[in-house]
This record gives structure tokens, C-alpha cells and sequence, in this order.
């Protein structure tokens, strides 16, 4: 397989399952270190084993995407640990799969909370994390819709400067 991301250093939240985790396995797999970011209440070490088993590199990362001390810190230390960040991953999401007049104003709030502010926490910090590393050359984010619409998933994309 070709190792693209050789030398390049990712987190992808919501690494422990679903699309969260074939990413962080694809990523490793191809050459990049990554972090696995899990809530507290998840565990990372089917992730973690995946990756090693592709022969990559990655190791687990707690933060809950609604808490921007957390999202900071997790970009923080990504970096710390790989000297660089070069790629974030904005998966995290929820969806109750509700009917928009069953959804209450707390649900909604639940779904804000991580689906939007969420992703813009995760957007904003990784990105200033390469700013602050000049290693930003252009980015992207697909922004979540509401539940109704049944699709939940985000990419930030923070591709490194030609060196």
C-alpha cells in the first residue's frame, strides 16, 4: 500500500468505532501517526489494535469534542507527541434519529452541542494548532446537517505547505 502520510502526524475524533475508526486504521495504515480520540466512557484499544496490525502508529486520546479546554489540549498534545499536526479528522457526531416535532428542546441542544459546536471546537483548534506550526496550506470542513436529514459526519482537511 502506498504510505502517503509518511512523516504526518493526524487525530480523527470519534476513532473507536464506525467511520471514525476505518479512518484512523487508514491513515495509520498508509504512514501517518494518529490519534484516536475517544470520550471518557469509550475504548480505543480495538482502534489501537487495528493500527498495529496494519503496521501503523497510533495511540489513544480523551476528549469530549462539547469541551473546549479538552479539544485544545487534545490538539495540544497530538502535536506534542508527533511533533507536528498535519491532518484533523472532525467525526464526531450524534444522531437520535428522531422526527423534527418529537425532538425536544434538550435533545436538540445534546445534538448542537456535539454536532456543531463540536465540529467548529475541533475545526478551529486543530487549526490553530497549524497555524501556529505553519504547516496550514488550505483546509475544508463539511458541516453536519440536522438530525431529520440523517447525516451527521465531518471532515476538516488542513493540508500540510509543500516543503
Amino acid at each position: 500500500m502506498e504510505r502517503r502520510f509518511a512523516g504526518k502526524v493526524a487525530f480523527v475524533t470519534c476513532g473507536t468505532t464506525g467511520i471514525g475508526q476505518a479512518t484512523a486504521v487508514r491513515l495509520a495504515s498508509e504512514g501517518a501517526l494518529v490519534g484516536v480520540n475517544r470520550r471518557p466512557s469509550d475504548d480505543p484499544t480495538e482502534t489501537v489494535r487495528q493500527i498495529k496490525e496494519v503496521g501503523g502508529e497510533g495511540f489513544p486520546v480523551v476528549a469530549d469534542v462539547r469541551d473546549p479546554a479538552k479539544v485544545e489540549g487534545m490538539a495540544r498534545v497530538v502535536a506534542q507527541r508527533g511533533g507536528r499536526l498535519d491532518y484533523v479528522v472532525s467525526n464526531a457526531g450524534i444522531n437520535p434519529f428522531m422526527k423534527w416535532d418529537g425532538t425536544s428542546i434538550e435533545d436538540f441542544d445534546a445534538l448542537s452541542e456535539t454536532n456543531f459546536r463540536g465540529t467548529w471546537l475541533v475545526c478551529t483548534e486543530g487549526a490553530k494548532q497549524m497555524i501556529k506550526e505553519g504547516t496550514v496550506g488550505r483546509s475544508a470542513a463539511r458541516a453536519p446537517s440536522p438530525p431529520m436529514w440523517g447525516h451527521h459526519r465531518r471532515l476538516l482537511i488542513a493540508e500540510p505547505r509543500p516543503e
